[in-house]
């Protein structure tokens, strides 16, 4: 009888077992799908990954490119800039009177007449009585023509006298920095 009880016992515990054999067979087998499909979801997203890659290679060349091409002519632009310095300004003065006081200094210090061919005059906002004005010369030559009659001037030495004091103040602190 006791021999009976444990067959028994021992067979419900083969069947238990058997019975999470089964079940973690079937765990077994669905995780081995799920991984064949995520295989198989990598290798397509590995091949698009390299094909946008392809792509992406020459479109970072041209980007590279327009970057370069963009930074010359922000360059050749920039180099039709003049900055003027000392152009005291009359409060609330709008481009026109900072253009027409321009086309005055030009005309009075340097002697250029009628040099109003830049596309704009402006002057930068800050608290100074004497705000520096950017001007966009229309082109190179009109830019060209004031710079050499102010290095004209400034070789015979007959520029205002603020300028030459700040170039003479310049001079002292470049000989102090070297020393």
């Amino acid at each position: 009888m006791f021999s009976n009880i444990l067959l028994i016992e021992i067979y419900k515990s083969v069947k238990l077992l058997k019975n999470k054999f089964d079940s973690l067979d079937k765990a077994v087998k669905n995780l081995e799908n799920k991984n064949k499909y995520l295989n198989n979801k990598n290798e397509e997203l590995t091949e698009q990954f390299s094909s946008l890659k392809e792509k992406l290679n020459p479109l970072e060349f041209k980007l590279t490119e327009s970057s370069k091409i963009h930074e010359k002519l922000d360059q050749d632009v920039q180099k039709q800039n003049l900055e003027v310095f000392d152009l005291e300004a009359d409060g609330n003065e709008i481009q026109t009177q900072t253009e027409a006081k321009l086309l005055d200094v030009f005309y009075r210090q340097l002697g250029v007449r009628n040099e109003n061919s830049f596309d704009f005059a402006y002057r930068f906002s800050n608290t100074s009585a004497t705000r520096q004005v950017l001007i966009r010369c229309a082109n190179m030559m009109v830019r060209d023509r004031i710079s050499a009659k102010f290095r004209s001037k400034r070789k015979a030495g007959d520029l205002p006298g603020n300028v030459m004091k700040s170039k003479s103040k310049l001079y002292d602190f470049f000989k102090k920095c070297i020393l």
